[in-house]
């Protein structure tokens, strides 16, 4: 039996709505639940065996009830358990986003970019 394997996938989150649902939009893309017209459908490859978590819907409720450093180390502490990180939106300059780009490069974790970076 082929074991499923596990995405992180992070966004800039900074307790807004709307980046929870930006997240669910890109989790039902490149899951193919909701394909766009011209989708970018590069995550094909990793298959139906794979699943997709979102540290923004398991963690965001504690956004604002534990030290920001505390929610990040339980980010981290789900990201060592997945097979790759797929790093999303304006990731780049979000504090959080950088520092599990920054664990999962040390850690060797596979990264990928929605959309895909040339």
């Amino acid at each position: 039996m082929k074991k499923k394997r596990l995405f992180y996938v992070s966004h800039p989150y900074g307790g807004k709505p709307e980046n929870e649902r930006a997240v669910q939009a890109i989790i039902d893309e490149i899951s193919g639940r909701k394909l766009r017209p011209n989708s970018l459908i590069f995550f094909v490859p990793f298959g139906a065996d794979s699943k997709f978590v979102s540290p923004i819907h398991i963690l965001g409720p504690l956004y604002d009830a534990i030290p920001y450093i505390d929610g990040l180390d339980l980010c981290l502490s789900l990201l060592r358990r997945c097979d790759g990180i797929i790093m999303c939106g304006d990731w780049q300059h979000s504090r959080g986003c950088m520092a599990e780009y920054g664990y999962a490069k040390a850690s060797g974790i596979p990264v990928f970019f929605f959309p895909r970076e040339a």
